[in-house]
């Protein structure tokens, strides 16, 4: 009679596109939520090329590429092809104007940055993750006076991009971007004075086990009130309430007064990375090195 191996009932046959990305050293996951939708909705837009995984969501404004290689060398052999036979899959199925990359292994980087040199990605600032743990110690904040807090909707759409805008004026969100991360099971909690928003948090719970700060902004003339520390913690007690064991975010790092924040609210830095872009159009990618012809700078930029 033949001998088998022996395999553990209490585990699924099959993991989830979320395990097998998490399984490498040099991967990035995203959330759960996405990536089983991904791999329900969208099959083709998952590549697996001799256990190297690289897939595509649409974050609105950008294509997002998950990934996992089981090495530095196989990224520098496999990447390059993987990432051209997705790209026109993507295109297709979200016509979003941008590719993004991301990236937080340090290590990696003499690796890496070569391969998508070569793709034409270009480096956006750094950016440090912090995380604040359930049953972490948060300080008291006194409540600010006029200040009260409410549940928002895509129905304050504009005041949340009038926010933004005025928070960010150099990468602000689009319309569209921001319905999309409202749409997709966002969340947002808005600070209101004398009736009109001066502040949000939009922030997600698309895994059980964590929740995401994506955007923190408060308006010029409301801050210093703490109003972006009492729309922090109420997220994360919030995200507490519901089950999450742990808050993440990402900010730039040289963003000092949201590292200030957040070190005083108890959030520990856990890692660090970089974003890379690039255009998701090939043809604009070949007119802007028509144009930008001996003007090209380092690391596959224009100006």
């Amino acid at each position: 009679m033949p001998v088998t191996n022996p395999r553990r009932l209490d585990l699924p046959s099959a993991r989830s596109l979320y395990d097998r990305l998490s399984a490498d050293a040099l991967s990035c996951t995203y959330s759960r939520r996405e990536l089983d939708t991904l791999e329900g909705d969208h099959p083709d837009l998952v590549l697996q090329d001799g256990g190297n995984i690289i897939a595509a969501i649409d974050h609105g404004v950008a294509i997002v590429l998950p990934y996992a290689f089981k090495s530095d060398r196989a990224f520098a052999d496999r990447f390059d092809p993987m990432f051209q036979k997705l790209l026109p899959r993507a295109r297709k199925a979200y016509g979003a104007p941008t590719v993004r990359f991301r990236l937080a292994h340090g290590s990696s980087r003499p690796i890496v940055e070569p391969v998508l040199k070569r793709l034409s990605f270009t480096p956006r600032k750094a950016w440090f993750q912090f995380s604040l743990a359930k049953g972490a110690t948060t300080p008291k904040i006194a409540p600010s006076r006029g200040i009260t807090y409410r549940d928002g909707s895509v129905n304050d759409l504009d005041d949340l991009l009038a926010i933004d805008r005025e928070s960010f004026p150099t990468t602000p969100i689009t319309r569209d971007g921001m319905r999309k991360l409202i749409e997709d099971d966002g969340l947002v909690l808005i600070a209101q004075q004398r009736g009109m928003p001066v502040g949000f948090a939009l922030y997600d719970h698309d895994d059980p086990e964590m929740g995401y700060l994506r955007t923190l902004a408060v308006r010029e003339g409301a801050r210093g009130q703490g109003i972006g520390a009492g729309l922090t913690l109420r997220v994360a007690k919030t995200l507490f309430a519901e089950g999450a064991s742990r808050l993440d975010l990402r900010t730039d790092d040289d963003n000092s007064t949201a590292i200030r924040l957040y070190t005083w609210l108890g959030f520990r830095h856990v890692g660090s990375g970089r974003d890379y872009e690039r255009p998701a159009d090939p043809k604009v990618i070949e007119r802007l090195r028509k144009e930008g012809e001996g003007t090209f700078i380092k690391f596959g930029g224009w100006r």
